[in-house]
């Protein structure tokens, strides 16, 4: 890249222009750790900074806004200064597979609880199944808490409810 610098009124610049040769570099923000951060470990907002580095082989996957990184779990050890690609990160799972958890049946005027094993791990507001060890019954529903799932009443439920 080579670029010509004009300052207007100097008679200096007139008689002899100055040239400027450089490199031009397109770069990006990426989110990095600011220190070693272990797996498992959930990050805070002390805990990364964003940056501008070369754009050139960062790939696709790089994460450049803090927000994606903050309150997320570590999947494996992240090292400081290295940039965070988007599978270097999770939330957090609150059931694991295989956990005891409570489904929570919802319907207007009624409320059931009952025990429930997970089949799938997630994190809140993930859809998973689980399964009734009664009747072995799975049902899908939603992590509403740790160790809670949310099962909604479906349609036909409900309009076999209400018949006379």
């Amino acid at each position: 890249l080579q670029a010509r610098l004009a300052v207007p009124g100097s008679t200096a610049m007139r008689l002899k222009p100055l040239r400027i040769s450089g490199q031009l570099v397109e770069t990006m923000e990426v989110v990095v750790p600011k220190r070693l951060i272990a797996r498992g470990d959930t990050l805070g907002k002390d805990d990364v900074v964003v940056e501008r580095r070369p754009r050139d082989g960062q790939g696709t996957d790089i994460i450049g806004d803090s927000r994606a990184a903050i309150d997320k779990v570590a999947r494996r050890a992240l090292l400081a200064g290295v940039p965070l690609r988007s599978g270097d990160v999770q939330r957090e799972e609150i059931v694991g597979k295989g956990d005891l958890v409570t489904i929570v049946y919802e319907a207007p005027g009624l409320l059931i609880t009952l025990r429930g094993k997970a089949n799938e791990a997630g994190a809140m507001g993930d859809v998973v199944s689980v399964t009734n060890p009664q009747s072995k019954r799975v049902l899908q529903g939603k992590i509403s808490g740790p160790g809670r799932v949310s099962v909604q009443p479906s349609a036909a439920a409900g309009r076999v409810a209400s018949a006379p």
